[in-house]
C-alpha cells in the first residue's frame, strides 16, 4: 500500500516536490531516531526502581532531575 502511495505522490507532486517531500520525510526520520538516545532505558531503569506507590503519585515526573 505504501509504494502504491509513494508512486501516486511521485506523480502528482512532480520531480522538483516530491524530491522536497523524500528529503524531508528523511530528515524526519532521523532526527525521530535521534531523539530516543536511550530514554526508554532510562525509563526501564527508573521503573525497576519503583515501588508500587511511587506509580501513582504526582510526582513522577520529579524523579528524573
Amino acid at each position: 500500500m505504501a509504494f502504491v502511495l509513494l508512486i501516486y505522490l511521485a506523480r502528482i507532486l512532480g520531480e522538483a516536490d516530491f524530491g522536497k517531500y523524500s528529503f524531508l520525510i528523511s530528515l524526519t526520520t532521523l532526527l525521530a531516531t535521534l531523539t530516543d538516545l536511550g530514554v526508554n532505558q532510562l525509563l526501564v531503569r527508573e521503573k525497576v526502581h519503583m515501588t508500587d506507590n511511587d506509580l501513582y503519585t504526582a510526582d513522577f515526573p520529579d524523579r528524573f532531575h
